[in-house]
């Protein structure tokens, strides 16, 4: 009885460390030390969801089973709380999608598909989250689908061109990464942010370019757990 006693006390005070380094984590993460709690309750928003993540990933190294399973609760507690009717335009918003559906497909692959169709679905102006899907589609040896899914993204109108064609160029040459950290560097911010604009000049409404993009889009979206 007392061995028992003595592990339930242990698991306790793991239980009770592992929050606390979160809240400690999450307290460092805003310019008012807020916790998680406070950035749903007041701000809200994917810059500070995705300014919280990447500091708790930041800390989650080097990654083992139970520190990826919080990190996909933290994630999918963002994208919960975060509407896709809202934020779908949003690049925090995209980033934290892509960066959910990456992490599943650590833990279990043949989940992670439905979460890259969902990003895809919810954010398909971003070059960087079809990109993600069919780097994820050739990681799992299917060369023609992760093909198929970097023109559909040309006729969607994904931003920035440069980086399909990239990362087409490279699958073609039979390369494992379909844009390498280098070729990342090289498309710069200012260079997204002008195609983006250009992209919105020259073509209006989104909406009306969604033909070619199986952009049935998510009526519901997949439930979380917390983790």
């Amino acid at each position: 009885v007392t061995k028992h006693h003595d592990m339930q006390k242990k698991n306790k005070d793991e239980d009770l460390t592992d929050e606390l380094s979160l809240s400690k984590i999450s307290a460092d993460t805003t310019d008012n030390s807020g916790t998680e709690h406070q950035i749903m309750m007041m701000a809200n928003n994917p810059e500070d969801w995705l300014n919280l993540l990447l500091k708790l990933e930041k800390n989650s190294v080097p990654l083992n089973d139970a520190l990826l399973n919080k990190l996909i609760g933290r994630y999918s507690q963002a994208i919960e709380s975060l509407p896709p009717d809202k934020y779908g335009q949003n690049e925090s918003f995209a980033r934290i999608q892509v960066r959910f559906a990456e992490l599943k497909a650590i833990q279990e692959p043949d989940d992670a598909r439905d979460y890259f169709q969902m990003a895809r679905a919810n954010c398909k102006k971003f070059a960087f989250v079809h990109i993600s899907f069919a780097q994820f589609e050739l990681s799992q040896g299917n060369f023609k689908k992760s093909k198929q899914l970097l023109h559909k993204a040309i006729g969607c109108g994904a931003v920035p061109i440069e980086m399909l064609e990239i990362a087409i160029k490279n699958l073609n040459l039979q390369k494992k990464e379909l844009l390498s950290e280098e070729e990342k560097k090289n498309l710069t911010v200012s260079t997204i942010i002008t195609a983006q604009e250009s992209f919105f000049s020259s073509h209006g409404h989104l909406q009306n370019r969604n033909i070619n993009c199986d952009s049935r889009g998510l009526a519901t979206k997949p439930r979380f757990s917390y983790g």
